[in-house]
C-alpha cells in the first residue's frame, strides 16, 4: 500500500515533487532493487513556472501510469516524481536495469522521453525527493487536512485531535502517561493495550498547531523511549460520523 505525499520544493523555480514514504525504511525493497529508471519527460507546454496545464498534466499522468504497470509487471515500483522547469521526471527503482526497455516502450511517442539506468544502491535519486523528520510530518499533516476537509470538516474550529504514541517498553507507559499528564498542554490521556497512549489535544486543524502539538508530545514522552505515530480525530467529529480511512485513500487514487 502506497504513501505518496505531494509537496511544493524550491524558492525562485517551484518544483512539484511526490514520493512514495513507504520506501523510507524498507531496508529489504532497497537491497533487491539497487537500479535507478529514471524517465525524463521534455518538451510539453508550460506556465512561467515551469509547471504543465491541466490537459497537458492528465496526458503525462497517463505516460506515468504506463511507465509504472511496466516497472510494477517487472517486480520494482515508481518511487517518486517531479515537475520542475519544464522537465516532468519520474524515478523507478528495479532489480535489473534491464527493464529500461519496457519503461522505453511504455512511454509512448506522445512526449520526449529520456531514459536512463544507473546502479545506485543508496537509493539517492530517491533520497534526492523524499522528506524525513518534521519535514515529513508536515507533509504527511497537509495530505491528512486536505483529506478532511474533502469529507467535510471544519477548518474553522477547534477538533479533539488524537495522537498515537507507542512504547517499545510497555512498563513504562505509566510513567510517559503521567508526564504528559503534568505537562498541562493535553485534554486527555489515555493509555492502551500493548504499550500505546492515546493523547487528546483539542486544536484547530492547522499545520502550526499540529506541528507543536507533536512537538511538545514528543519532547514529553523521548525519556521513556515513546514513539509518535501520527493522528486522527474521533469519528463522531465528522459531519457523516465517520472518517476517512486508508481504504478510501486507494479508492481515491484508484
Amino acid at each position: 500500500m502506497a504513501e505518496f505525499l505531494s509537496y511544493e520544493s524550491g524558492d525562485a523555480v517551484p518544483a512539484e515533487v511526490s514520493f512514495d514514504a513507504d520506501f523510507l525504511d524498507d531496508a529489504e525493497f532497497r537491497g533487491a532493487h539497487p537500479f535507478a529508471v529514471i524517465a525524463e519527460i521534455r518538451g510539453f507546454a508550460a506556465d512561467e513556472d515551469g509547471q504543465p496545464g491541466d490537459d497537458v498534466a492528465d496526458a503525462l499522468y497517463d505516460v506515468e501510469s504506463a511507465i509504472e504497470s511496466a516497472v510494477n509487471a517487472a517486480g520494482g515500483a515508481l518511487v517518486a516524481t517531479a515537475t520542475e522547469e519544464g522537465v516532468f521526471t519520474i524515478v523507478c527503482y528495479a532489480a535489473t536495469g534491464s527493464v529500461s526497455d519496457a519503461v522505453r516502450a511504455a512511454a509512448g511517442k506522445a512526449f520526449a522521453v529520456d531514459v536512463h539506468v544507473e546502479r545506485d544502491d543508496s537509493w539517492s535519486e530517491y533520497e534526492r525527493y523524499a522528506l524525513r523528520g518534521e519535514e515529513l510530518e508536515g507533509a504527511r499533516d497537509a495530505a491528512q487536512i486536505e483529506q478532511l476537509a474533502e469529507e467535510g470538516a471544519d477548518l474553522h474550529r477547534d477538533y479533539a485531535v488524537l495522537f498515537d504514541v507507542q512504547f517499545p517498553e510497555p512498563q513504562r507507559v505509566p510513567d510517559a502517561a503521567a508526564a504528559l499528564e503534568a505537562a498541562a498542554f493535553t485534554s486527555g490521556v489515555f493509555e492502551e493495550d500493548g504499550g500505546g497512549i492515546v493523547v487528546e489535544c483539542v486544536i484547530p486543524l492547522t499545520l502550526e498547531s499540529l506541528k507543536n502539538a507533536r512537538t511538545r508530545i514528543i519532547g514529553a514522552i523521548a525519556p521513556f523511549g515513546g514513539r509518535y505515530e501520527g493522528w486522527g480525530i474521533d469519528d463522531e467529529e465528522m459531519p457523516d460520523g465517520e472518517l476517512p480511512t486508508d481504504e478510501d485513500d486507494e479508492d481515491s487514487e484508484a
